[in-house]
């Protein structure tokens, strides 16, 4: 999702196949915007800037009754830095709900 022909060809498949299986939503699981998770991950700094970019273009594509959900840590979203954002409201205008995921919550270890 770091290009915005990426995003666009992702978005596409995910609305394709919505409109072919006649689902009402997606749930997005990336664990975790600028956070390392798993040590195989890449890490970008521009990864919040480009989950939010997806998220408002999937937005824009889906139909207007689609719901869009995240699985998201207990904190909120990191910001380029890894820290969590002080202000989050952009996505609260793309999602409609978020799950909350805490299984790792003190530091699991992959």
């Amino acid at each position: 999702m770091k290009t915005d022909g990426g995003r666009q060809a992702f978005v596409n498949n995910i609305a394709t196949a919505s409109a072919m299986y006649g689902r009402d939503g997606i749930d997005i699981d990336w664990e975790d915007p600028s956070q390392p998770g798993d040590r195989s991950n890449y890490v970008d700094q521009d990864d919040p800037v480009n989950f939010l970019e997806f998220l408002k273009l999937l937005r824009a594509n889906l139909p207007p009754t689609a719901r869009i959900s995240a699985a998201v840590q207990a904190t909120p979203f990191a910001d380029a830095n890894g820290h969590p954002m002080d202000d989050v409201r952009e996505f609260a205008n793309v999602l409609d709900w978020l799950l909350i995921m805490n299984y790792d919550t003190w530091g699991g270890e992959f």
